[in-house]
């Protein structure tokens, strides 16, 4: 079954933010992008699409990449929040 919100809706509601706050991302404290990492991570692939995951890397990184797989997007956006931590 397909959710009705997006990633990124999906991101702000269990961060308890705005969807904008997420181009902040380096305004986050360590639990705060711990709790993004956590969260991608039980996100189960197929439950969002390669668009929303391409996305979200665009929108919170602001870097103009296209994955070729949601796992990719995913790995990505997780290395990157690792590096911030």
């Amino acid at each position: 079954m397909r959710r009705e919100e997006s990633l990124l809706d999906l991101l702000s509601r269990e961060l308890g933010c705005y969807v904008s706050d997420l181009r902040n991302i380096d305004d986050f404290t360590k639990e705060g992008i711990s709790r993004i990492r956590k969260v991608i991570l039980q996100i189960p692939e197929g439950a969002c699409g390669l668009a929303e995951w391409n996305e979200a890397v665009m929108y919170i990184f602001g870097a103009k990449v296209k994955f070729k797989s949601e796992k990719d997007a995913k790995k990505y956006i997780y290395d990157r929040l690792l590096e911030k931590e």
